[in-house]
């Protein structure tokens, strides 16, 4: 929700020929979002902020410090998660079970993001989804020491919102 929240305040900047209150909309972002122990692990959050202060610095708006700007550009202070699900807790949680007629329509959508996450051997050998292992996957191809797999189903929790945005 703060990501859509963001991504309307940077539209409202981008379009607006007032640009009063970006001092004030920058300064708050830098402090609440980027000068924390821990950057709000969010790429949207900080994607839409950070192109906030980039305009208002571009743009003359605001007197930032370069240590100021600093704080707002990659690379990003983040704790990576302490447990990342395996496959059978991401079916366990979300996947539709067929036979329970109790559980809700939307399980069917659900099962089609999870097929569609899974990547080349998440699964096991030939049962892969395009995005999971054409898009996802491949953007990982030139790291080391990931497991793509759990990867990719953290990304579906991710998805479906069992992961809290830390405020």
């Amino acid at each position: 929700m703060f990501e859509r929240v963001l991504a309307s305040v940077y539209g409202a900047i981008l379009s607006s020929q007032s640009h009063e209150s970006i001092n004030e909309i920058s300064s708050f972002i830098l402090s609440n979002i980027f000068a924390k122990e821990e950057v709000y692990p969010n790429v949207l959050v900080r994607d839409f902020a950070r192109n906030i202060i980039e305009y208002a610095n571009s743009h003359n708006l605001v007197g930032f410090s370069e240590s100021e700007l600093k704080l707002a550009r990659p690379s990003y202070k983040s704790v990576f998660p302490k447990t990342i699900p395996s496959n059978e807790d991401i079916d366990n949680e979300y996947a539709n079970d067929y036979e329970d007629k109790t559980i809700p329509k939307h399980r069917f959508a659900q099962d089609k993001i999870i097929d569609s996450m899974t990547t080349e051997y998440g699964r096991g050998t030939g049962w892969y989804g395009d995005f999971g292992r054409y898009v996802f996957q491949s953007n990982f191809s030139n790291w080391s020491n990931i497991n793509i797999d759990k990867l990719s189903n953290y990304a579906v929790e991710i998805i479906f919102g069992a992961v809290v945005d830390k405020d």
